[in-house]
């Protein structure tokens, strides 16, 4: 594989770094779907679509994972008490960051207003503010009130994939993204 300078490297690391190298600036790019249209095509080689095919299916290798355990509190002789993590490839973990990037708005927008948690531009912090806004005037009217709080910390544990495809398609995500994503939990 040649480096930016034109120079070819066959070592293992060599490759890698100018493949990570490559993603990266892809996914930092800035540069718009229009500026593309009008981008000079002349030095684009032509790839066959059954060779972009091939090699998406080629990286195996990308999520192959070294999974370790990491601790997090109370007894160090306690299972429970430690989280698994999986260590993963750079260049998977670009890939990854790229297809999210490109069904992040889609998720987004079909997303409740209620939910605050884990979306951009939203906080649980308002949440709060409206909940103790609606106390302090059932406080000031000595009306009586109900507060119910849940804990899901343990409730996406075992979700079952078969479920997480039908709701990406129930929100609307592309289905071609639905069965690259499979195909990398699958493998």
């Amino acid at each position: 594989m040649k480096n930016d300078s034109g120079k070819w490297n066959h070592r293992r690391t060599g490759i890698l770094d100018i493949a990570t190298s490559y993603y990266k600036r892809l996914y930092e790019s800035k540069t718009t779907e229009d500026e593309i249209d009008l981008a000079d095509t002349s030095n684009i080689p032509n790839i066959l679509q059954a060779e972009v095919k091939k090699a998406m299916d080629t990286q195996k290798q990308w999520t192959e994972s070294n999974i370790i355990l990491l601790y997090k509190k109370g007894d160090k002789h306690e299972i429970g008490n430690y989280r698994p993590i999986s260590l993963m490839s750079n260049i998977y973990k670009i890939f990854a960051k790229i297809i999210l990037k490109r069904i992040e708005r889609t998720l987004d927008e079909q997303q409740p207003i209620e939910q605050a948690r884990f979306r951009k531009d939203y906080s649980v912090i308002d949440h709060i503010h409206v909940v103790r806004e609606v106390i302090e005037k059932y406080n000031e009217y000595q009306l009586t009130y109900y507060i119910a709080f849940i804990d899901y910390s343990k409730a996406f544990d075992s979700l079952l994939h078969k479920n997480i495809w039908e709701v990406l398609v129930e929100q609307g995500i592309e289905l071609k993204y639905i069965r690259l994503i499979k195909k990398r939990v699958q493998s």
